[in-house]
């Protein structure tokens, strides 16, 4: 199902907040290169990016635990942290906070978040993505014409970046998660992607854990494919996904195909109430066995 297009934009990853560098090694198993182009099926779960924050000891999120992010995006202490409650499988979840009152230095948008800029997927890159979320009874929705990422791929590379994410999982004001995907060529970062679709995955429901798997081939013409599947409460993703988008998803800036990269948490457009929300991890992966074997433990 489509969901109305809301226009926005975000600014570099450089100017847009206070950013907390970890200066951490990136875990990328398989050769430690950070461009990756062509995956094979039949790979395993050793050459996928895997953020997981199930086993680390509970507290304000460190730099040994962040990892293999290697940048943290939070205007205080305490915004990012390992919990053990709620718990998915028996295991504990990263905590991602927004407070209106944090001083957030940017008037228009509030985030908790943490970036790879260094693990970069180009054109021609086929990828799958597994995260999860979960949104605790009373969780603030976005206001009416507002919105709120809790997953993204993000692009910034030579001088330019994206604007807005190519592709994000995202929580609507009416209450549905939804992927977003734009592409195309576009002058400047500012300006609106030719190619902008937002479809409904699922209803946003509180209190269960929200399973995400995505099959991306990122092109910059109509052999683009994003495939989305949602999952809730436990259950195994379905054989078919809930969403088939065909199409540009790669955005060309001022002649510059950017690649992209992960970032996980929470952004959101300006709210004066505070919002929580969990995940136990975010996995790129080279097949859909490897990325669920990754979500599952």
């Amino acid at each position: 199902m489509l969901i109305p297009v809301r226009a926005r934009q975000r600014t570099s990853l450089s100017t847009r907040a206070t950013l907390v560098t970890a200066g951490l090694a990136l875990a990328l198993a398989a050769s430690g290169a950070t461009v990756h182009a062509g995956f094979g099926e039949g790979a395993t779960s050793s050459a996928c990016f895997m953020a997981d924050w199930r086993q680390d000891p509970p507290g304000d999120l460190s730099r040994q635990s962040a990892r293999p992010f290697t940048t943290l995006l939070e205007h205080a202490r305490g915004r990012l942290r390992i919990v053990a409650a709620p718990s998915r499988n028996g295991l504990q979840a990263l905590e991602i906070t927004i407070v209106p009152s944090s001083g957030d230095p940017i008037v228009d948008t509030q985030r908790a978040e943490l970036a790879a800029p260094s693990v970069l997927h180009g054109p021609g890159t086929e990828v799958w993505l597994a995260t999860t979320t979960y949104l605790p009874p009373g969780f603030p929705l976005p206001r009416r014409n507002g919105w709120g990422v809790i997953a993204q791929l993000f692009g910034e590379s030579g001088g330019a970046s994206t604007g807005s994410p190519p592709i994000a999982l995202e929580v609507t004001p009416s209450g549905f998660f939804a992927l977003t995907v734009r592409g195309g060529d576009k002058p400047d970062p500012s300006s609106a992607a030719p190619h902008e679709v937002h479809y409904a995955l699922a209803r946003a429901t509180q209190g269960v854990w929200h399973d995400f798997l995505l099959h991306i081939r990122l092109e910059g013409d109509s052999t683009g494919v994003v495939e989305a599947w949602h999952a809730a409460d436990g259950a195994s993703f379905p054989a078919r996904p809930a969403v088939t988008d065909r199409g540009p998803n790669v955005l060309t800036v001022d002649g510059i195909p950017q690649a992209v990269f992960p970032e996980a948490g929470y952004y959101r457009s300006a709210d004066n109430r505070a919002a929580t929300v969990y995940t136990t991890g975010i996995a790129l992966c080279p097949s859909r066995m490897s990325a669920v074997r990754v979500l599952n433990g």
